[in-house]
């Protein structure tokens, strides 16, 4: 039975971690941020997201 219920939260989890990443992949999409990021082709969704985090007004770092 324990590992039944287990195996339900793992379902569950899983899931749900699909839906973050749909709905994070939703949000880099509409932010104008991102294009420069976006152009990386090394960095994966996850990279990404946490580099536009960490990094906030991208504008600072445009030298032109």
């Amino acid at each position: 039975m324990s590992l039944k219920i287990l195996c339900s939260q793992l379902q569950h989890t899983r899931q749900n971690l699909a839906r973050l990443e749909e709905e994070m992949d939703t949000l880099l999409e509409r932010d104008p941020g991102m294009k420069g990021i976006q152009g990386v082709r090394e960095f994966g969704p996850k990279t990404r997201a946490v580099l536009r985090a960490e990094l906030g007004d991208v504008e600072r770092f445009s030298w032109l």
